[in-house]
């Protein structure tokens, strides 16, 4: 539970977050008002929702000339300042490097990297396929399904490997399998 203030409204205020789920509740003492907003959508903005329920009843105690409270932004997750660059097209020979089998030892998953078209598609046992399109150099987007995939070349003497990055996935790391 933390405190803080709403546009100049002492708040109590605790979020969370768990397997496509939002949630987040605020209680105002001082207007002996509390603000509950479940969401059972991944992509759903539960903080931004109570803010437009607190508005419309708490009305006249706003002020709204109240300084907003910074948020830093190891707060926001990890996709902060990762921006979408919309030139990026990589070539046919550039995908094809990208492709192979991805192996997670912390997961006990396997991944396979197949070339599609202008993009790629990954493969995941018994019958999942999700197709990733660019997103930045060495990123694709999955649209959901496996969040940003960040590839990671082979370096000399390394075998490459990706990165799976989604809410509170981070960093989650796939080395290329080599066979």
């Amino acid at each position: 539970m933390f405190r803080g203030e709403y546009k100049g409204v002492p708040k109590a205020y605790h979020s969370g977050s768990t397997g496509g789920y939002r949630a987040f509740l605020t209680h105002y003492p001082s207007a002996r008002l509390s603000v509950a907003v479940l969401c059972n959508a991944a992509n759903a903005n539960a903080a931004q929702l109570t803010r437009i329920v607190s508005d419309f009843y708490l009305g006249g105690r706003l002020r709204p000339d109240a300084p907003r409270v910074q948020v830093l932004p190891e707060a926001r997750g990890p996709l902060v300042g990762v921006e979408r660059d919309s030139t990026y097209r990589p070539t046919p020979e550039a995908l094809a490097a990208l492709a192979g089998r991805y192996r997670s030892t912390e997961i006990e998953t396997l991944l396979e990297v197949v070339v599609f078209g202008d993009t790629l598609q990954v493969k995941r046992r018994p019958n999942t396929v999700i197709t990733i399109r660019p997103h930045s150099r060495n990123r694709f987007d999955s649209g959901g399904g496996l969040g940003l995939v960040t590839f990671v070349p082979r370096s000399a003497g390394e075998r490459g490997s990706l990165s799976l990055m989604q809410d509170r996935v981070w960093n989650l790391v796939f080395a290329k399998d080599n066979r």
